[in-house]
């Protein structure tokens, strides 16, 4: 809601197209965690473990356990460094992150005015088609089943992809199997520019840290501060850097995504959605170093797709062998929705074989 008296533009959209709003989900603070834990109203359990509770991924916890749960046949999201792909890929369901500026942002809370993007969840491709449309408040649309046949797929190789659990790794590798049958082209080689964004982070920052911060200074260093959740509130003053810190990372950010399109010359990026399957809650909600700790591992490979101002698909990859799902995530260059939509439907079809 807008000033309380008006509907955001993407629920009006949706509304517009006959959708009914069920409710308003459970989520982390601030939108600002991968685990999805919330102190105040309630964790939301991933539904796909009914014996230990565990996490649904986040920050869109409550929207992934809606759908995966048979609560609701779609749910939107936010996601600022994978906060709709982490629980689609935890909770076995798929998630799409739109680029930068597809989806009409006003009157949804900031956490990076940047890299904040708004997208679905469903059970199916063609399902997050149709919520794109209606988002953006759109009749008709361009995207149709691709076929797979000479469609370039780059998997980065260990220098890229440098921690994922067995599952993860033998689920991802049995897609790319399944879409080399569909007649796609899969290479595995280095990727030089993910190394040097990670690298370019670690030097000056995390942008989503540090928009955070600039956004939302006042509340950060006031008294009601101490209401927050402490783990929310330590990323966020994370965030406080130089001004000179801040421009160096976003030129620097700039350049690096020039450079990864030079190196995917119109190929799909490959990589997990998340390097492991949804971890158990307990844990986590007693230890705050293994909270951070996962939490960074939970995005490892969904903030790139951010920081390099992609669109991106998580579709499931498979389950371990507790049942727990894996998934994995198409990339492409910003704008390119309608084009990697229109392969998804089809990379659907070709993993469910």
């Amino acid at each position: 809601m807008d000033g309380r008296e008006n509907d955001a533009p993407i629920v009006a959209n949706l509304a517009a197209a006959g959708m009914v709003a069920l409710g308003k989900t459970n989520l982390s603070e601030f939108a600002f965690s991968a685990l999805g834990l919330n102190p105040h109203f309630g964790t939301p359990r991933n539904p796909r473990d009914l014996t230990t509770p565990r996490v649904a991924g986040g920050s869109s916890s409550g929207a992934a356990v809606a759908v995966a749960g048979g609560l609701s046949p779609c749910a939107i999201g936010s996601d600022t460094g994978g906060s709709i792909r982490a629980p689609a890929s935890f909770c076995g369901i798929v998630g799409f992150k739109t680029s930068e500026g597809r989806i009409d942002k006003q009157g949804v809370f900031p956490l990076s005015r940047t890299l904040d993007t708004i997208g679905p969840m469903a059970h199916t491709v063609e399902d997050c088609v149709l919520i794109d449309m209606a988002l953006r408040g759109q009749s008709s649309t361009s995207v149709r089943p691709t076929n797979l046949g000479g469609v370039e797929f780059i998997v980065p190789d260990d220098t890229g992809i440098d921690d994922a659990q067995a599952a993860v790794a033998a689920n991802l590798e049995s897609a790319l199997k399944r879409l080399e049958s569909a007649g796609a082209k899969v290479r595995t080689r280095a990727i030089r520019s993910i190394g040097a964004m990670r690298a370019l982070s670690a030097q000056f920052g995390s942008m989503v840290a540090i928009e955070a911060y600039a956004e939302h200074r006042a509340l950060f260093n006031s008294a009601d501060a101490k209401r927050m959740d402490r783990r929310v509130l330590a990323r966020a003053l994370g965030g406080r850097v130089s001004e000179r810190d801040a421009v160096a990372l976003r030129r620097g950010r700039e350049d690096l995504i020039a450079a990864l399109v030079g190196e995917l010359k119109g190929a799909v990026l490959v990589l997990p959605a998340t390097p492991m399957t949804a971890p158990a809650l307990g844990p986590l909600e007693r230890d705050d170093e293994l909270f951070r700790v996962t939490n960074l591992r939970a995005i490892h490979y969904t903030f790139l797709g951010n920081l390099f101002r992609m669109c991106g698909l998580a579709l499931p990859s498979g389950t371990d062998a507790a049942g727990l799902p894996t998934g994995v995530q198409f990339l492409a260059p910003g704008g390119e929705d309608e084009r990697l939509l229109s392969l998804g439907l089809s990379m659907e079809k070709a993993l469910s074989r």
